[in-house]
């Protein structure tokens, strides 16, 4: 059972650092990598968007730094200007502040529905046309063959032709064509660009990667309100990165229409994504798998760590379950596990003790019991006794014949009478003290005047037996209730001139309380703690009651009690615990 639970946490710590390295990982490689697209992208700006272009065309409009033209200055030299940049894969455009595009700009004669071809030569062809289906043909033939990349970088898509003053006769791609060859001279060439129904093909600056972008997208990049100066910045839209280049070209002051000259340039924001990842991924393989073989070294290292103290917990847990409570732990780690250890393992002497004072407890509540029945045995004797002579005595003064009878038997009576009364005032008295319903009337008295007075009470009965009596007093002031301390003095006093042999000494101390010690035989050891209970004697004489309403008032007044045997008999006390050094 102990090696499953530690197989369980282990797995789970283990999988919980694994998870949170993974996680770690993730992130860190997440933002690793949208550092490197960002810098690739700047990169790609600053190799896409040159800025000479846009001087150049600021140089053939007459614009200079502190000199720029009007509205309609501008667009009228603007309509002799065919294109900004010689870059065919670039667009190029002339725009308001309002972001509306006042005119388009190609390196191409034609803004849409053309290829260009090369042979000998450099010819845009426009493929206006071809019906719809036919040009979607034509597209899929080109970007099949330009995409094929298992013999060149691009790859070539071959056509055939026929144009006659600029004019397309007849077009031949892969199986299909267009128009009527006739008698003309076919020729054959390599198209390398071309813009297809607002699709152009786009050559990646990055590593010659061709691909095909939306036209109509553009209205949304141009939305983006970066206006200025030769302003360069990128953005990302609908699939594509696009690198844009713009410059100013009217004043200022004139802001309902300013003019801004534009060149866009685009990347396959996927292709982009996927070559930063792979390219990361390249050159940290070996950083990974060594940061994994740690992760792993360090997970099961911890798992361990934990898991053997905890399984050394359980193993002390069990014998616990077993009230087996020996068993060490030996944990002294610092932390939350070794605080356990410490709280587990007093939690264990804890229990060891409390098991120990139950038995103990036990033990005394079956020597309780016993005393229990003793208490009725004994309490039904106390009343029986008194009961039958008053019984028997009451019918023998019928019979009597003799008035002096009746009178000695009445007499009788009394006497028993006299002693259930006071058996009964006891156990009331007894009862009433132990519930806590006497009210205790404190002050502060000389003790040694109650003492005094008690053992003058008793000197007939001293006498008698020839018992004489030292009194020493020391401090005799105390704090409490006279009467009812002075009703212990009378019980202690009484009980030690019981057991106190003819010519013997009592000895009283008054000291912050009342000592007194009685010469006589000792009472046995394993009685001393029971002497205070309910109708037990060591000597099997009287009630037993007294001692014990002097342990109750005793209590009440929350002093210090006892009985001990000493060196010349027995000694009981109680003193103020308030004075006690």
């Amino acid at each position: 059972m102990v090696k499953k639970m530690k197989t369980k946490i282990s797995v789970k710590i283990f999988l919980l650092i694994m998870l949170a390295f993974i996680i770690i990982l993730a992130v860190s490689t997440k933002i690793n990598i949208q550092n490197r697209i960002d810098s690739t992208n700047h990169y790609l700006l600053q190799q896409i968007i040159d800025f000479d272009d846009l001087d150049n065309l600021q140089q053939q409009l007459g614009i200079e730094y502190d000199h720029y033209p009007q509205y309609d200055e501008v667009m009228k030299k603007m309509n002799s200007i065919d294109y900004i940049s010689e870059n065919n894969n670039l667009y190029q455009c002339l725009i308001q502040q309002d972001d509306k595009v006042v005119k388009w700009f190609s390196v191409s004669p034609y803004l849409d529905n053309y290829i260009h071809i090369y042979d000998d030569s450099s010819i845009y062809i426009s493929i206006a046309d071809l019906s719809l289906s036919q040009r979607q043909s034509l597209k899929t033939y080109l970007m099949q063959k330009l995409t094929d990349y298992s013999y060149s970088i691009p790859g070539e898509a071959e056509v055939k032709y026929v144009v006659d003053n600029e004019q397309l006769i007849y077009l031949q791609w892969g199986e299909d064509s267009y128009g009527q060859l006739d008698q003309h001279q076919i020729q054959s060439a390599s198209v390398n660009q071309f813009c297809i129904d607002g699709e152009k093909s786009i050559q990646s600056q990055y590593d010659s990667q061709l691909f095909l972008s939306q036209q109509k997208d553009l209205e949304h990049v141009l939305q983006l309100k970066h206006h200025g100066y030769m302003t360069a910045y990128y953005t990302s839209y609908h699939g594509h990165y696009y690198y844009i280049g713009m410059t100013g070209l009217t004043d200022w002051e004139d802001q309902d229409q300013d003019l801004y000259a534009v060149v866009i340039g685009m990347e396959d924001q996927a292709h982009i994504d996927s070559l930063m990842v792979q390219q990361y991924f390249e050159e940290n393989w070996g950083l990974f798998l060594g940061a994994f073989c740690i992760v792993i070294c360090i997970s099961l290292l911890v798992s361990w760590t934990i898991s053997r103290p905890i399984q050394a917990l359980e193993k002390v847990a069990l014998k616990i379950k077993n009230n087996q409570f020996d068993e060490e732990i030996n944990i002294r780690s610092h932390d939350e596990i070794g605080s356990l250890a410490k709280s587990i393992q007093s939690m264990s002497s804890q229990l060891k003790n409390t098991m120990e004072q139950l038995n103990q407890e036990i033990e005394h509540v079956k020597k309780l019991e016993g005393l229990r029945k003793d208490f009725v045995n004994q309490f039904t004797h106390e009343m029986k006794t008194p009961l039958g002579i008053i019984n028997g005595y009451s019918e023998l003064i019928e019979e009597a014949t003799s008035q002096e009878e009746r009178e000695k038997y009445l007499s009788i009576i009394h006497r028993e009478t006299e002693r259930l009364n006071q058996l009964i005032q006891s156990m009331l008295s007894l009862s009433r003290l132990e519930a806590g319903k006497v009210e205790l009337h404190q002050e502060e008295f000389d003790l040694e005047n109650s003492v005094t007075e008690i053992v003058d009470e008793y000197e007939v009965l001293l006498m008698k037996k020839h018992i004489q009596v030292d009194i020493k007093v020391l401090h005799p002031m105390i704090q409490g209730d006279r009467k009812l301390l002075e009703t212990v003095i009378h019980n202690f006093l009484s009980n030690a001139l019981k057991h106190t042999p003819e010519q013997g000494h009592i000895y009283i101390t008054i000291d912050h309380g009342f000592s007194i010690i009685n010469e006589g035989s000792h009472i046995d050891e394993e009685h001393l703690s029971d002497i205070w209970y309910t109708f037990v004697t060591h000597d099997h004489q009287g009630s037993g009651l007294g001692l014990a309403i002097c342990q109750a008032i005793l209590q009440l007044h929350h002093y210090d009690y006892g009985v001990q045997n000493v060196e010349s008999g027995v000694e009981f006390y109680f003193s103020d615990s308030k004075y006690d050094c």
